[in-house]
């Protein structure tokens, strides 16, 4: 995996050591069980054991970290004395896991497991996400390797929180017949190409279960162990997963059957979804009607593990109709280790997002999680920081960046809209004038349909809209004018009725529409009491007013508002609970109330 898909493991994980030997047969290599000398080390509450051929992860005592939520198991592969030859692996060797939640822990909840992956050399270091859905059943997961594979040395092995039974853990091929995807997937519903390979020699059946739930088959001859079929026109159920699979043999072995390939039903075109500014509102470009985004931060491998499927589900079934991603055009998150390739970011960042928002009819708002400075301390935001504006460099390399982004989403109504910077701070409004200025005038050159979404220069709060916008509102993007103005408050920052009033006077003097594109609950600094006072009067003062919103930001896929951030009024207490974002007893029905519905196409 790249530089940009990796996560960090939290520190507070608890965790298992396994010792094991390098299997010598190449076409498996074993982890759990075979030929290994095993030995478990229990960290932080965590108990590991081998029962009945069964590895068990189970925790005995609570967590020493304060203010933990969810406790993580992690178990950790050392291979002594050989590395593991996970280089010398075949073609298409994944990581195959089987696994089930243990008895007594809840099924059916969307959960992450993380593989972190560790060779001799310091530039070996590389990590894989893949979301799952619990069972106490057993499933087999399949977890992609790195890249460039190298002998391994040390696999850090994350779940999600709970107990679990672990049958098996190699590196093999899952199947003796792979299938891939190779064409546009977005061209899917006009013809889709596929590649594959088969150890099995004989004719290939390509079964595509497609049109209401019946089956077409395709038949290929391979060549050489290899083959590829492009099917024009092919029957599948527009908006909706299409299962494909290749069968070598009869098919009654399960190794001679590929994992199933989802080929999803992309519509001809989806212009129907197109959004744009009128006077003081959001509206449908195809039928004028009125659109009020409702919506949550999706803080990517930051707050939350990347699970952009389950994330979007998750969003879809609370009533909301927009994502705003978080994503970067310097560093990742502050990270100066971790510079951007933006369009490497674009290909692996966002547009899984994006692309995860068709398939779900989901809006996607751009949000470039910056701040017009080198660095930013969080604990403090809102306060004073020890940090120097963006220099030329630095200016030129965000417009590029946003530039890279305008090219790709050009002709995509999924993206509602680009907010070109989360919070500028310390700045006069002329030089935050100035520099959302130039990035517009950059970005419509090549993009003139996107609504853009601007802050102002106080970290984005409403009582600085008139100071950074007013008289401007008509010329920062002229002759476009489709400029959403954006603006974020906490509690404490302002109350809800002080925003009402810097954000009607806006709006009534100057007729162009805003949304608070953040908002939510400053749990490490006020109690709960303040955090609800404030999230209900947000809320309120939405809806009344008939604007947007997006609250921040998602932090799990469970809701459990008696859990909450905070113990009551205490601001010493627990920093984080198992909500799925403060306060989810709140803003669902208000979601639900406000929400406008994603258009649908025309009949």
């Amino acid at each position: 995996m790249t530089n940009t898909g990796k996560l960090l493991l939290y520190s507070f994980i608890a965790g298992i050591s396994v010792v094991a030997s390098a299997a010598k047969d190449l076409t498996q290599l074993k982890i759990f069980p075979g030929n290994s000398s095993v030995s478990f080390k229990n960290v932080d509450g965590s108990e590991t054991k081998v029962k009945d051929g069964i590895l068990e992860l189970r925790r005995t005592a609570p967590s020493k970290q304060k203010n933990l939520s969810k406790i993580w198991r992690m178990l950790t592969v050392k291979f002594k004395p050989e590395l593991l030859p996970m280089d010398k692996a075949p073609a298409g060797s994944t990581l195959v896991m089987t696994l089930r939640k243990a008895n007594g822990s809840s099924a059916g909840k969307n959960n992450v497991v993380t593989a972190k992956w560790s060779g001799a050399q310091k530039s070996q270091r590389d990590t894989s996400v893949l979301p799952f859905v619990d069972s106490n059943k057993w499933q087999e997961l399949v977890v992609p390797l790195p890249d460039k594979p190298y002998p391994l040395q040390v696999l850090f092995f994350q779940l999600g929180e709970g107990d679990y039974d672990i049958k098996e853990m190699c590196i093999r091929k899952p199947r003796n017949i792979s299938l891939d995807l190779v064409s546009d997937p977005l061209k899917n519903s006009k013809s889709f190409m596929v590649n594959g390979a088969t150890d099995v020699p004989g004719k290939v059946k390509l079964i595509l279960t497609g049109i209401k739930g019946r089956k077409y088959v395709k038949t290929v001859d391979p060549v050489n162990g290899r083959f590829t079929f492009t099917w024009n026109n092919p029957p599948l159920t527009l908006a909706s997963d299409n299962k494909l699979q290749a069968i070598v043999g009869n098919g009654k072995d399960a190794m001679n059957v590929s994992l199933p390939l989802n080929i999803y039903g992309y519509r001809d075109n989806y212009d129907y979804a197109w959004l744009k500014v009128d006077g003081k509102r959001i509206v449908n470009a195809r039928t004028g009607r009125g659109f009020i985004p409702v919506g949550i931060g999706y803080a990517k491998g930051v707050i939350i593990k990347p699970q952009d499927d389950a994330v979007m589900k998750f969003c879809k079934d609370r009533h909301l109709n927009t994502v705003r991603l978080a994503f970067y055009t310097r560093v990742f998150n502050g990270d100066y280790k971790r510079p951007i390739d933006i369009d490497q970011h674009i290909a692996e960042h966002i547009e899984p997002v994006v692309d995860a928002a068709r398939r779900h009819d989901m809006y996607v708002i751009l949000d470039d999680h910056e701040y017009f400075h080198q660095r930013v301390d969080e604990a403090s935001a809102r306060g004073k920081q020890n940090s120097r504006i963006w220099d030329e460099a630095t200016i030129q390399k965000w417009i590029r960046g946003w530039e890279a982004v305008a090219r790709k989403y050009k002709d995509d109504p999924h993206v509602l809209g680009y907010e070109l910077q989360n919070e500028p701070y310390g700045m006069p409004p002329e030089q935050v004038r100035e520099f959302y200025g130039r990035c517009i005038k950059a970005i419509r050159k090549i993009d003139k349909k996107h609504i853009i979404l601007v802050g102002t220069n106080n970290w984005s709060h409403a009582r600085a809209l008139e100071d950074t916008w007013g008289g401007f509102t008509k010329s920062i993007d002229a002759p476009y004018n489709n400029v959403v103005f954006a603006f974020h408050d906490y509690p404490k920052d302002n109350e809800p009725w002080i925003v009402q009033k810097h954000v009607t006077e806006f709006q009534k003097r100057y007729n162009v529409p805003v949304m608070c594109t953040e908002f939510g609950a400053t749990h490490w600094q006020h109690g709960e009491t303040d955090c609800r006072k404030f999230i209900a009067g947000m809320l309120a003062l939405a809806a009344k007013e008939d604007f947007g919103w997006m609250i921040w930001a998602l932090g799990t896929l469970e809701d459990n508002p008696r859990n909450p951030y905070n113990e009551v009024d205490n601001k010493n207490g627990p920093k984080r609970g198992a909500d799925s974002c403060a306060y989810s007893d709140l803003w669902p029905p208000v979601a639900r109330i406000m929400g406008t519905p994603f258009p649908t196409p025309a009949k």
